[in-house]
């Protein structure tokens, strides 16, 4: 594979104006583009558009679209990200989206992406139209920061989704990842309960930084009297760090970082309340 890299400061005269300018946009792609097929023949480009969601209709989304439709050369990708920024993915959405843009698409899938926001999301991927396949021409995941590692569960289901779409099974392939992770009993039932404790946004219809934990221990302790279950929770919580650091001695380091300050804020909620939580 070559990388090439342009200069295109005084070569180009292409201006984009500010705000939204489908027209500039396409033609400083284009004229890249053309240098990329002037040194390999085969070079490919996916671009990444302003409206890169949704199923196009939208008053501002379709007239900026049709721009892309009519000038943007036909051999270019178009990124789109599914129904929403983050959320669902669905054929009749990418269907729509395809039609109105007239290129193909490259489902660009946002999770398990935090935006290195405090938080992770590992579960596997979900709501994924298992024939979106046949819209879309390829798949890209979304990764979390500044987990690196424990990206790897979450974006080994995206992998067997993309894989073989029709025949995904999220529980089964969460399983898989975890037996494949995990080499030692120990250490799969520390990547379950971790998986656990950070199932993924998808699950819960939130946003890039939706923390399950916090929002689990703010949902135990809203009940009268809950300072037990809350000490509870952060037990396990700490127990779960524990056997994380001694499970994968040197590894996951970034993981435990994101549990560690979750534990650390839960326990000051529960003394703003409650008053001081002991040690562990």
């Amino acid at each position: 594979t070559e990388i090439y890299t342009l200069s295109l400061h005084d070569a180009l005269p292409i201006y984009i104006t500010e705000g939204i300018d489908a027209g500039g946009q396409v033609r400083l792609v284009n004229a890249v583009f053309r240098r990329l097929r002037a040194a390999d023949r085969e070079a490919q480009l996916i671009f990444c558009p302003t409206w890169y969601w949704g199923d196009g209709t939208g008053a501002q989304q379709r007239p900026y679209l049709e721009i892309l439709a009519r000038e943007l050369h036909p051999d270019i990708y178009v990124f789109w990200t599914g129904d929403q920024v983050v959320g669902r993915v669905t054929r009749k959405a990418a269907e729509s989206y395809r039609e109105i843009v007239k290129h193909r698409l490259f489902l660009w899938d946002n999770y398990p992406v935090n935006d290195n926001q405090p938080t992770m999301h590992l579960g596997p991927v979900v709501g994924r139209d298992p024939d979106v396949c046949e819209v879309v021409d390829g798949y890209m995941s979304n990764p979390m920061c500044t987990q690196n590692e424990a990206n790897r569960i979450p974006l080994l289901t995206c992998a067997d989704y993309a894989y073989n779409p029709r025949a995904y099974d999220p529980a089964r392939s969460i399983s898989q990842v975890i037996l494949h992770l995990g080499q030692s009993e120990a250490q799969r039932r520390v990547l379950k309960d971790l998986v656990e404790a950070y199932p993924g946004m998808l699950l819960h219809a939130g946003g890039t930084g939706y923390n399950p934990v916090r929002e689990q221990f703010n949902r135990l302790i809203a009940a009268p009297h809950a300072r037990y279950i809350g000490e509870l929770y952060i037990r396990h919580l700490e127990d779960l760090h524990a056997r994380l650091e001694q499970a994968f001695p040197g590894r996951y380091a970034a993981a435990r970082k994101t549990l560690g300050d979750d534990i650390a804020h839960v326990r000051r909620v529960l003394a703003d309340k409650y008053g001081q939580v002991a040690a562990r």
